[in-house]
């Protein structure tokens, strides 16, 4: 769900720079993309600070959906909660 924020196992998207970000999170959202934009987990660092977090099972649609958008990413983590 869109907005609303992620909690438990996670999946993290990073990316290089800002504009990668918002192109990302303005496909996923066209898309119907379980998650949300938000600032980077603390876990991670990126180029920007923000990052896709979704919960962790949604991870190979996420991947999937990178590579048939050639979508621009730094990273794909899964993360605890």
């Amino acid at each position: 769900e869109q907005g609303v924020r992620i909690r438990g196992p996670r999946v993290a998207v990073t990316f290089h720079g800002t504009c990668e970000s918002m192109a990302f999170r303005e496909a996923a959202e066209k898309a119907g993309l379980v998650g949300r934009l938000q600032s980077i987990p603390r876990q991670l660092s990126a180029g920007c600070g923000y990052a896709w977090i979704a919960p962790l099972d949604a991870r190979p649609e996420i991947e999937r959906f990178i590579a048939s958008e050639k979508l621009e990413v730094e990273g794909v983590y899964s993360l605890e909660a």
